[in-house]
C-alpha cells in the first residue's frame, strides 16, 4: 500500500480542513478565514480546484493545495489557466515524497481543466514543482525608484554628511520630475477607490499581441484590490486631458516608507503615457512622505528597459514557473508573459 494518495475535493465543502491546514503551515497574514471567503468563495472567475494529501497509515489528510482560476488572454485566444496557491504540507511530513505526490495530484487535476499552470513557489517548494513538469520562465524582477536619498546614504555615509547632501539630490530629482510632466502635455492624473467602467474600455484595448496576459477588466481590479481582506489598495490613473479617457493606471499600496505598484497596464503604443506614469506617481509618493517606489514585474525586455530609464534599479526576483502543454511550449520564456503582482497570490 502507497503511504501517501491524493483526493479531489470540492473547496466550499472542505472550508475547516483547509484552514486547519493551512494553520500548520501558511500564515495568509493572519487572517486564513478571510482569505479563504475572498479568494474561495468570491472569486470571479470560480472556485479553485483543490486536492488532499491523505496518510494511508491514519487516514489523515495532511497537506493541501489549490489551483485558482485565472482567466489571460494570448492575443485573441483567450486561455483559462490554472494558478498555483496554498500548498502545504504538515509539518511532521513535510519531506520530499509527499510534497512530491501532493503537486502531482493538484498537477494532474488542473490539467485536465486548465489550459496552462503557472505559480511562483517559495524556495522550498521549486524542487517539487522542477518534478512534475513545470519550467521557469523566468523572475518576478522587483525595482525599486529611490525618492528620499538620505534614507539609503546613512547606511554608507556619516549621518551629518548624508542630511547634508540629500536634500540636494532630492531637489535635483524633483525638478527633474516637474521636467518630465511638463513636456507630457495632454494627460490628466487622478486618485481612484475603486475601477469604473474607463478600465474596461482600456482593457479591451491591449488586446493582439503574442503574449499571455492576465484578464484586467473593472470586476476582476475591483475583486483582486478593492475587495482585497490583506493591505488597501488605491488606484492612479493617467486620463487623457480631453474626454477624461483612461490611458494608463497604477494600482498602489503604501507599506511603511514604500509606496508599491502591485499592478500596471498602459494602453499600447503609448510610451509617452507609462513615463508619465511613473514619473507623476513618484511625484505623488514623494509628497506623501515616501521614501521609494517599488514595483514587481515580469515581462517584455523594452518595458523591463523603460523602467529602467525612468530610475528603477533591480533588487530581489522570484523565480516564475510554468506548465505549458502543447503548442504554448513556445511561450516559455518571459518575453511572451505580462506577470505583476495582480497574478500573484496573497
Amino acid at each position: 500500500m502507497k503511504e501517501y494518495a491524493t483526493i479531489s475535493a470540492d473547496a466550499l465543502g472542505n472550508r475547516e480542513a483547509m484552514l486547519d491546514l493551512w494553520r500548520r503551515g501558511l500564515t495568509h497574514a493572519e487572517r486564513p478565514e478571510r482569505k479563504f471567503d475572498w479568494y474561495y468563495g468570491g472569486n470571479p472567475a470560480g472556485v479553485p480546484l483543490v486536492e488532499f494529501l491523505a496518510h494511508a497509515a491514519t487516514g489523515q489528510r495532511v497537506g493541501v493545495a489549490s489551483a485558482g482560476p485565472r482567466r489571460m488572454r494570448l492575443g485573441d485566444r483567450e486561455l483559462q489557466c490554472g494558478s498555483m496557491v496554498d500548498f502545504v504540507v504538515d509539518p511532521a511530513h513535510r519531506t520530499f515524497f509527499p510534497a512530491i505526490t501532493l503537486q502531482k495530484g493538484i498537477c494532474r487535476q488542473a490539467l485536465a481543466t486548465f489550459d496552462l499552470l503557472f505559480g511562483l513557489p517559495n524556495a522550498k517548494s521549486e524542487a517539487a514543482v522542477k518534478r512534475v513538469g513545470y519550467r521557469q520562465v523566468g523572475s518576478l524582477q522587483r525595482s525599486v525608484r529611490i525618492l528620499r536619498a538620505e534614507h539609503y546614504l546613512s547606511r554608507h555615509l556619516p549621518a551629518p554628511l548624508s542630511k547634508t547632501v540629500s536634500p540636494i539630490i532630492d531637489a535635483a530629482r524633483l525638478a527633474s520630475l516637474r521636467v518630465q510632466s511638463l513636456a507630457a502635455t495632454g494627460y490628466r492624473t487622478e486618485w481612484l477607490d475603486r475601477p469604473d467602467p474607463r478600465f474596461d474600455e482600456l482593457w479591451a484595448r491591449t488586446a493582439g499581441a503574442d503574449r499571455i496576459i492576465g484578464l484586467r477588466d473593472s470586476a476582476f481590479l475591483d475583486w483582486r484590490f478593492a475587495r482585497c481582506p490583506v493591505g488597501t489598495h488605491r488606484f492612479f490613473t493617467v486620463q487623457s486631458s480631453r474626454g477624461r479617457r483612461l490611458v494608463a493606471y497604477a494600482v498602489c499600496e503604501r507599506t511603511g516608507d514604500v509606496l508599491h505598484v502591485r499592478d500596471f497596464l498602459v494602453a499600447p503604443g503609448r510610451p509617452d503615457a507609462l513615463t508619465r506614469l511613473l514619473s507623476e506617481l513618484a511625484r505623488e509618493a514623494h509628497g506623501e512622505g515616501a521614501a521609494s517606489l517599488s514595483i514587481e514585474f515580469l515581462g517584455p525586455r523594452h518595458l523591463q528597459h523603460h523602467l529602467a530609464a525612468n530610475g528603477f534599479v533591480e533588487r530581489e526576483s522570484h523565480p516564475f514557473y510554468a506548465v505549458l502543454p502543447g503548442d504554448l511550449a513556445r511561450l516559455a520564456d518571459a518575453e511572451h508573459w505580462y506577470i505583476t503582482g495582480a497574478d500573484d497570490d496573497i
